[in-house]
């Protein structure tokens, strides 16, 4: 387990949680912070009581990307404190003709810092704390813009002024405001995270608590849906106990041996998720679909049979040693044949009944966290063990009617060879062969898309999961590493 998997342990407890390394959080904020610049850049705005003059946000003395951030927590407020210092510059310009600048206004915002809270699914940006200081350069271009018509020097000095030396911090926390909120659930696609947050700064990172837990979405769509191969199943030859027991050995092939998907257990991710087994039995431990099958036939001997195959949840399993979790379920199968004969001036009656069903049998799925073709971090299932026993079959005879049908022999030959023979050795493995695959396709999920964030990575992507596991927990999340 790794150092960062015990901190966050001791906080979390038997609570999952949200993990960001300081480089994470940075991505965070930054990307909003690009995006609202992106936004801004070279967009005019009316300056207000001058229809005839505009300003326009013109760039940044620093690129986003290169701002660092640090974190503290003073008494349970939390700010966020971005370095270095940094220039914002705003030009002034004559009304549809940005080639006319007046002037650009140069905005030096120093000691930056902004308070985080959480409104799930948001982690909010307080107010921000900074100071500023405001500067006029003339442009090029100054005197031949006076020269537009109804445009006085006085009007462009008393617009320079207030916003170099009046408006300067009204301007920059305007333009912060646009960053006000992130959208956590963007990125961690398959939880629904649910109550108040709770924000604690540890290990240089960011740990976010929701009071009332996290869910697993049932469908969060996944690149790797259908990854599972197709197995195979049959039934061998009938052996016949008695005349009225009979049983059919069901064997499987086609089953891959189980890769073990490598992850680093000694680094911490670029974002992470904290969840202890609870979280996970909560996700698998749901009553699973049943496959059913019916036929039935209405000729002089008719029939009613009814099949089902479904899986039953038995325990979870966390597996350090292979990086990743194993799911135990046995599997459940079982049918009925109901026969009924025509019989003149009476109408159907009953002839005979037999049930059959699936020995104990048994599945393991392994679940892997895998990165995606695309950065993204998918569970990936595997056929780890399966174990089907062989199906046997015991049938009864309504003595009243079994002559008219041709005798007790006959009716149980018709069931025997005409309706279980066929239903058996084909229809079940084949029934038995969609549940299991369905059941293991339906493990796989995408957990985390930090896609928008990779140009925040040491090397702009995302190419190794990082897995911390024990009996209790797993933390799991991707990295940036050469």
């Amino acid at each position: 387990m790794t150092q960062l998997h015990t901190d966050v342990k001791a906080i979390a407890g038997n609570q999952p949680a949200l993990v960001f390394s300081l480089k994470a959080l940075r991505g965070f904020l930054l990307n909003n912070f690009k995006d609202s610049v992106e936004r801004l850049q070279n967009t005019s705005v009316p300056v207000e009581g001058y229809s005839n003059i505009e300003a326009k946000f013109s760039g940044l003395s620093t690129n986003p990307q290169s701002f660092n951030l640090a974190l503290s927590d003073a008494g349970g407020q939390i700010k966020a404190e971005i370095t270095p210092g940094f220039q914002a510059t705003i030009a002034i310009h004559v009304a549809n003709a940005p080639q006319k600048e007046f002037s650009t206004i140069g905005i030096d915002v120093s000691d930056l810092a902004v308070r985080l809270s959480v409104a799930a699914p948001n982690l909010i940006l307080g107010g921000p704390d900074f100071d500023v200081t405001g500067s006029i350069v003339p442009s090029a271009t100054r005197a031949a813009a006076l020269n537009d018509p109804g445009i006085t020097e006085e009007d462009v000095e008393r617009i320079e002024g207030a916003m170099a030396y009046v408006m300067p911090r009204r301007v920059v926390a305007s333009a912060l405001s646009t960053i006000r909120s992130i959208d956590l659930a963007k990125h961690f696609t398959a939880f629904e995270l649910r109550g108040t947050w709770a924000l604690h700064v540890d290990a240089g990172g960011l740990v976010i608590i929701p009071a009332d837990g996290i869910v697993i979405r049932e469908d969060t769509g996944c690149p790797l849906k259908d990854s599972v191969p197709d197995i195979s199943t049959q039934s061998g030859t009938r052996t016949d106990i008695s005349e009225t027991q009979y049983s059919w050995p069901v064997v499987t092939g086609g089953i891959p041996p189980v890769v073990v998907r490598i992850a680093s257990d000694r680094k911490d991710g670029f974002a992470s998720l904290y969840a202890p087994r609870s979280v996970w039995d909560t996700k698998f431990s749901k009553t699973m679909p049943a496959i059913v099958y019916r036929e039935n036939d209405n000729g002089f001997i008719g029939y009613e049979l009814t099949f089902t195959a479904s899986l039953r949840y038995v325990r979870l399993r966390i597996d350090p040693a292979r990086f990743g979790i194993v799911i135990d379920l046995d599997f459940l199968a079982n049918g009925s044949v109901f026969l009924t004969v025509d019989v003149p001036c009476v109408g159907r009656s009953d002839l005979a009944y037999a049930r059959f069903s699936c020995a104990p049998s048994s599945l393991s799925i392994l679940l892997s966290f895998v990165l995606s073709p695309t950065g993204k971090l998918v569970l990936e299932s595997q056929v780890d063990r399966l174990s089907i026993g062989g199906v046997d079959a015991t049938v009864s005879g309504f003595s009243r009617w079994l002559a008219l049908a041709g005798g007790k022999a006959a009716v149980i030959g018709f069931i025997i060879d005409y309706v279980l023979k066929r239903v058996i050795e084909h229809n079940v493995p084949i029934k038995m062969r969609h549940a299991i695959k369905q059941e293991v396709n339906s493990k796989n999920f995408q957990l985390l898309d930090l896609e928008q964030l990779a140009a925040f990575t040491s090397y702009q992507m995302f190419n190794e999961v990082t897995f911390s596991g024990n009996v209790d927990s797993v933390l799991v999340g991707l990295m940036s590493d050469g």
